[in-house]
């Protein structure tokens, strides 16, 4: 296994430290406006990544139809300010076009084909959506994904009690960016 680089984002960041709270593993119920008349139960959990750098975010409703989640929290320095997000190592990378796939394990796909999603200031734009195997998780796709390893890409990619694996190929639209028109029927 490659030796992880160092870098700045692998240290604690003192910002998220009044989130230590949440670590470890809760289970929930709660509603939701738009589905009136239910409660979903599930569980979350908390767990510090890269040193302490970020803070991850598993989650799963135990209700048909309602995706399981993954959130990334870190926040933008000075101002202290919280998003959810890709690690910053991977951020520069789909930000530049360095890194346009990404693996995930789902129970079903939560992004669509043409789906616009945000990140920073701009968006990620789905291009397309493979279901794969395990097995096609390579080492050249990993680096690909921005990962040294399949092990360090899997240990993100998993999470709740998603069994499929999914391919997922996106491209970056930086702030004011729009995609050139789609001709349809053209030859």
């Amino acid at each position: 296994m490659a030796k992880r680089p160092n870098n700045e984002a692998l240290i604690p960041n003192p910002a998220l430290k009044a989130f230590g709270v949440l670590v470890g593993e809760w289970s929930t119920v709660g509603t939701h406006p738009l589905v009136p008349g239910t409660t979903f139960h599930g569980y979350t959990s908390f767990q510090w990544i890269e040193g302490g750098a970020f803070l991850v975010m598993h989650s799963e409703i135990q209700e048909p139809g309602i995706p399981s989640g993954v959130a990334i929290f870190g926040s933008d320095g000075n101002r202290v300010r919280f998003h959810m997000m890709f690690t910053k190592s991977l951020r520069d990378g789909v930000r530049h076009g360095r890194i346009r796939c990404s693996i995930r394990i789902w129970t079903r796909p939560h992004v669509k084909v043409g789906g616009r999603y945000p990140m920073d200031e701009g968006h990620i734009v789905v291009d397309s959506i493979a279901p794969i195997t395990l097995t096609d998780v390579t080492h050249d796709l990993a680096r690909e994904s921005g990962f040294e390893s399949v092990e360090d890409l899997l240990g993100i990619a998993r999470h709740g009690s998603g069994d499929k694996v999914y391919l997922i190929r996106f491209h970056y639209m930086p702030p004011g960016a729009v995609d050139p028109p789609t001709l349809v029927g053209s030859p």
